[in-house]
């Protein structure tokens, strides 16, 4: 399975397994070479049973019970591990990906020889939310600090968990991290990932 234009894609679930059959189709519509685990979140018992059995279609379920905030990154930092790709990407189960995402992201890779690459997205809210509008554009940049986990990829062997974070802001303190480590950052071209 591995391979530089292989990602695994990492998919955290709470309780909206709608969401998460429409997240899994577009990551689905990318043709390239890829590897998926669904890592379920739920409570409900039945949303659990329905996880196990959407994931038995890709490579695995994280099942667990007593859902708190932290679970997508508890679960991303047990699932990481057992993934093939190069790279790690982690979608939450609301995330939509348009169908050149695994392309762009991949040749912005090779073209800058970086190992973090990054995307804008489309943060949809049903209102106004902290000034957002909905179907805001979200430039990543400047906005690195507070960079969402569903539209970046990394090298895996530059991913070492999610650290503890007091604000919940693991996504921004991981990639400061590697950063400071001596990871290149590179921005891909255009608006590739709708959060809803």
């Amino acid at each position: 399975m591995a391979g530089t234009d292989v990602i695994s894609y990492i998919v955290s679930v709470y309780d909206r397994m709608k969401m998460l059959n429409a997240c899994l189709a577009s990551i689905d519509a990318n043709p390239e070479m890829k590897e998926i685990f669904v890592c379920c979140n739920s409570t409900a018992s039945s949303d659990m049973a329905l996880c196990g059995t959407i994931a038995s279609r890709y490579h695995g379920a994280m099942e667990r019970t007593g859902f708190d905030t932290d679970d997508c990154y508890k679960s991303a930092n047990l699932i990481a591990p057992k993934a093939d790709g190069d790279w790690l990407c982690f979608p939450s189960d609301d995330s939509l990906y348009v169908a050149d995402f695994q392309r762009i992201m991949i040749e912005t890779a090779v073209r800058t020889q970086a190992d973090l690459i990054y995307c804008d997205m489309v943060y949809k809210c049903g209102s106004e939310v902290n000034g957002w509008k909905p179907y805001t554009v979200l430039d990543a940049m400047p906005r690195m600090s507070k960079i969402d986990k569903t539209n970046f990829i990394i090298r895996r062997e530059l991913f070492k968990g999610f650290p503890p974070h007091p604000k919940n802001w693991r996504d921004g303190a991981l990639i400061e991290q590697v950063i400071r480590d001596g990871a290149k950052p590179s921005k891909a071209a255009g608006v590739l990932v709708l959060h809803q």
